[in-house]
């Protein structure tokens, strides 16, 4: 089989994003975004201060609604996931400032707070998350503080 006839494990269709404004108006953040992503394919997402990555992000994690478009993830339409709750076992979304990360303030409680809500026994989240610290290069800094990682 080749690559091009493979289904991508993420798609953006004609993707929109209007925000409200003022006075009941409304002004568009993203406009007509079209992408797919491979699965195991890395993807950036780059830009000025105000280009609407953060925006983007949002989008394609559910945490907001697009405007205009269709998002897939294998194939499904993003709605479909979160209203199943399955959208979380596909898609996560890591906050760029600590002080607004979800959960715990050390990474090891961190990272183990996906696995661990996800159902997954403790010996399997506590392997998990040594794991994937490995992956990151992180290994040495389960005990420490999310805060100052991006010193």
């Amino acid at each position: 089989m080749n690559k091009s006839s493979l289904k991508p494990f993420l798609q953006l269709i004609d993707v929109g994003f209007t925000a409200p404004g003022l006075n009941g108006n409304t002004f568009p953040i993203i406009k007509n975004v079209s992408l797919q992503v491979g699965k195991g394919e890395g993807v950036s997402i780059i830009g000025r201060n105000g280009s609407g990555k953060t925006t983007l992000s949002r989008l394609l994690c559910g945490l907001l609604d697009a405007s205009a478009g269709d998002i897939l993830i294998e194939g499904r339409r993003i709605e479909e996931l979160k209203k199943r709750g399955e959208l979380q076992k596909t898609i996560g979304y890591l906050f760029s400032d600590p002080e607004n990360q979800i959960v715990y303030p050390v990474v090891e409680d961190d990272v183990a707070f996906g696995p661990t809500n996800l159902g997954f026994p403790p010996i399997e989240v506590k392997k998990r998350v040594a794991e994937s610290l490995k992956t990151v290069g992180l290994e040495g800094y389960e005990k420490k503080e999310v805060s100052i990682l991006s010193s």
